[in-house]
């Protein structure tokens, strides 16, 4: 038998510290998906298709949309 194991591991750079591993994941982005009991392309086709604003807010109120699954509500032109 031969086995294959898939990790996600979430890092991050340190100016004093170097690097830091923050998370290990068995089963990288999975649990989310099963918990939400939806995948991640209908997600990720509808963000393809959204345009994309630059304020921060709005940028907020697009992945909130999309993580709730309603219409999105920025469809303000992108440099807003």
């Amino acid at each position: 038998m031969r086995w294959t194991l898939l990790a996600a591991t979430l890092a991050a750079l340190d100016a004093r510290r170097g690097p830091l591993v923050l998370e290990l994941n068995a089963r990288p982005g999975l649990d989310i998906q099963l918990a939400n009991r939806r995948g991640l392309r209908p997600v990720l086709d509808r963000l393809a298709a959204a345009r994309l604003p630059v304020a921060p807010a709005a940028r907020v109120r697009l992945a909130r949309d999309l993580a709730a699954g309603g219409a999105l509500s920025s469809t303000a032109p992108a440099g807003s």
